[in-house]
């Protein structure tokens, strides 16, 4: 056999066929994705109704005694009051037992002498 000559050109691409194959068995799920990230937070909503007064608590222990405060200042002295009104008369005493006799007294001064008569 003889040398072997130059490849010859390419040619033009065939038109494509029209029949498609057969479709395959579906294939295994993928891997989860990361989660995305966290958005804004939204506007705030209207406030709710206010409740109801709950019912009373249990009465608790009674605390210890406090501390004594002491005796305080004495006050001073007041103003005297108005006097009293007077009291009923009493009784007349008994009488009395009769003293001694005094002393004799003294003797007059003379008196003037009257004028004579005629």
């Amino acid at each position: 056999m003889g040398d072997q000559g130059p490849i010859g050109p390419t040619g033009n691409p065939g038109p494509n066929g029209t029949i498609a194959g057969p479709m395959g068995p579906a294939g295994t799920a993928g891997a989860v994705g990361a989660a995305g990230l966290v958005g804004a937070p939204g506007p705030a909503g209207p406030a709710g109704e206010i409740g109801g007064i709950g019912p009373l608590g249990a009465i608790g222990p009674i605390g210890a005694p406090g501390i004594d405060g002491g005796a305080g200042t004495v006050g001073g002295i007041g103003p005297v009051g108005a006097p009293g009104p007077n009291g009923a008369t009493g009784p007349d005493g008994l009488a009395g037992t009769p003293g001694k006799p005094g002393l004799d007294g003294k003797d007059g001064t003379a008196g003037v002498i009257g004028v004579a008569g005629a």
